[in-house]
């Protein structure tokens, strides 16, 4: 799928992908066809960044919040609200066996409390994309592509946030020639492209 978003975005015959829906990942390269990953293998062992990742921080956070471990946040409440419960203790119960998709939805939530300027919310989106910056300049790294001008195509569902996901990133970039492109066009375009490729 990151190979396709790369391809959809741009028609360079290197440069970097980035993923954030469901899942996170990342992909690169270089002009040699050397390739790199990062993130992307699952949320037991890596899909920081994604709207998974940002629904479980939000849980999390939620929770310490409300026992006085952490800071205070909205989230707390609008948990409640989404889940139907009365008492936040109940939501060990209604969130048992949550799917990974059903945690990633909780992330447009996560961001309407970050746009009334919840500060624990905001923080979650600002970890988020530092923690795909880091993906994407591991990757960069390993493919040796530091000082080149390349084109980073950006796709997936937090990348249509209001809060200027994309911009969050690059401000965490090592490559101060690379441009962020977030994907407008159907990924799938890319997959035709791939494949008229392969034809010619």
């Amino acid at each position: 799928d990151v190979k396709v978003v790369r391809a959809a975005g741009s028609n360079a015959a290197h440069g970097v992908a980035v993923i954030s829906g469901t899942g996170s990942n990342v992909y690169g390269v270089n002009k040699k066809g050397k390739e790199a990953w990062a993130i992307g293998l699952g949320p037991v062992m890596s899909d920081e960044g994604s709207s998974w990742w940002i629904g479980e921080r939000a849980l999390r956070l939620a929770d310490r919040s409300y026992d006085g471990r952490g800071e205070k946040t909205a989230l707390e409440q609008e948990l409640m609200r989404h889940f139907g419960v009365n008492d936040f203790r109940e939501l060990s119960t209604a969130t048992q066996g949550l799917s990974k998709k059903e945690v990633a939805e909780l992330s447009p939530l996560v961001e309407r409390v970050a746009l009334k300027k919840d500060k624990i919310a905001a923080q979650i989106f600002t970890e988020a994309a530092a923690q795909l910056a880091l993906g994407v300049n591991t990757v960069v790294k390993n493919i040796n592509m530091q000082n080149e001008v390349f084109d980073i195509v950006a796709s997936g569902g937090t990348f249509n946030s209001g809060l200027n996901f994309g911009n969050l990133i690059q401000k965490n970039l090592e490559a101060s020639k690379a441009k962020l492109i977030v994907l407008k066009e159907p990924p799938v375009n890319g997959a035709l492209k791939l494949a008229r490729q392969l034809l010619t």
